[in-house]
């Protein structure tokens, strides 16, 4: 298995690090774009964030129409390194204007460096300035979290990660072979199984650009933008509670405790080649953007389109993306849009918990009425109930013709399109959006043989460690 993905050649430091940058700066350089587009003053965070988010879509959205409509994937891969480069080039030279400009600023045009040096340094080391000093540690906290995160990450065991062996990685080499997302394809099974495609894309993209040994440590990249998506939601929340500085000194403070949580810090050390790492960068994403959404009175249609973008992504990144993917679509029409209307309120509502429904239903009509599935429909039930009585409580709202009204903001959820196209593809081919949520009863029929099979294996695993 390691010769077939090739997951035993020796680590390349630059090659690990080279796709991050080119991920970083051509995502800054689009931020900067959509800032100039949208006719505002560019901001360092929201501009890496915005562009970054948007060359992800990008990425797998062309990987959609060239890796599983066609199979022209290595081509598309070859091209979109390229543009990365050029983009990237643009990226750096607009992030080291931006430093000359703040070095500039708040001095005479005769000030030496080291006297601006020292000015900056009186900044944060005066005793008197106790805000400064805060911010200061808490940057200190948060680099020495996210340097703990890049080391576990790179030096981890890959051999433990039996599902990335055995399931991610051959899909992604797989992709590589023309072969599209196939999960066993070396065994002649599973041929048109379609699992979540973004990170096996993007594990197929470096393996083919930048050798194996950049899969290693690319996964720091979605650490490091979840994490400057806590930041941002964190000022979110209290930006009109807090002074700006009080909310920058939680926002350090809340993304370094996120690096250190110990869910966090098991999946990277141990996991981190899989979609876990990937679905929080996108979950988080998806988050920031609804908590942009609620903040304002009227929200910018391009934080819609942002939502759409991340929505999209969380998606096609992991099963449980789509329920909480389908779940945010329909609350924000609940929470924004549906102004002295309770009955639409509570069809949103209900809306958002569907694929949930969908799925307890299907069990209720297979099994009937067991203790599992009563249990199920009344939490479920129970949810919808809370969710409703805390959104009847929301007064700051919008009508609903404004969301749909005039027909072109219908352009705004226009990167669901993508989703869609994937998910309808592979409910025509097996029944369901992915191989794991089908609407089939083959499933539940060879379920008990499954189980069977597992419990044995397990148990000869379990008889095999204990004779060592």
């Amino acid at each position: 298995m390691a010769y077939i993905i090739g997951i035993g050649e020796g680590a390349n430091p630059l090659l690990t690090i080279i796709p991050i940058v080119l991920m970083g700066f051509s995502g800054y350089a689009i931020g900067l774009i959509i800032s100039k587009m949208r006719k505002v003053t560019p901001m360092f965070s929201r501009d890496l964030i915005y562009g970054n988010l948007v060359v992800n879509f990008l990425f797998l959205s062309g990987f959609i129409v060239f890796g599983v409509l066609t199979s022209e994937a290595n081509g598309y891969f070859a091209v979109f390194t390229y543009i990365l480069v050029g983009l990237s080039i643009f990226g750096i030279y607009f992030l080291l204007k931006l430093i000359i400009t703040i070095l500039k600023s708040g001095g005479t045009d005769g000030e030496s460096a080291n006297i601006k040096i020292r000015r900056i340094k009186s900044l944060f080391f005066v005793s008197e300035n106790q805000t400064a000093i805060y911010i200061l540690f808490g940057i200190a906290l948060f680099v020495t979290v996210l340097v703990y995160q890049a080391i576990i990450i790179y030096y981890h065991p890959i051999y433990s990660e039996y599902d990335s062996m055995y399931r991610y990685l051959p899909i992604s080499k797989s992709i590589l072979l023309g072969n599209g997302l196939n999960r066993d394809f070396y065994l002649g099974s599973d041929i048109n199984m379609k699992y979540p495609p973004f990170i096996q894309a993007i594990n197929a993209w470096l393996i083919q650009s930048f050798e194996y040994s950049s899969v290693r440590m690319y996964p720091f990249y979605y650490v490091l933008f979840a994490a400057i998506l806590i930041y941002s939601l964190t000022r979110n929340v209290l930006n009109k509670s807090s002074s700006n500085s009080e909310s920058s000194y939680f926002g350090l403070i809340a993304s370094s405790a996120f690096l250190i949580t110990p869910a966090l810090l098991v999946v990277s050390s141990r996991f981190s080649l899989q979609d876990d790492l990937g679905f929080i960068f996108m979950l988080t994403a998806s988050f920031y953007f609804l908590s942009d959404i609620v903040r304002h009175n009227k929200p910018a249609k391009t934080t819609l389109l942002m939502l759409s973008i991340s929505l999209a992504l969380m998606a096609l990144t992991r099963e449980i993306g789509l329920v909480i993917a389908a779940a945010i679509f329909f609350l924000i029409p609940a929470i924004k849009y549906t102004e002295s209307n309770l009955k639409l309120r509570a069809l949103f509502t209900v809306l958002s918990f569907l694929l949930p429904w969908t799925l307890s239903l299907k069990d209720l009509f297979e099994v009937g009425l067991i203790y599992g599935t009563t249990i199920r429909l009344t939490a479920l039930l129970l949810s919808n109930l809370a969710v409703f009585y805390i959104l009847a409580q929301l007064k700051n709202q919008n009508k609903f013709s404004s969301l749909i009204t005039p027909v072109s903001n219908f352009k705004y959820i226009v990167p669901l399109v993508i989703p869609i196209i994937f998910i309808v593809s592979n409910i025509i081919i097996f029944g369901g959006p992915f191989p794991i949520f089908t609407f089939s009863g083959k499933f539940n029929e060879f379920l008990p043989t499954y189980r069977e099979i597992f419990d044995i294996t397990t148990t000869i695993n379990i008889l095999y460690f204990l004779s060592y």
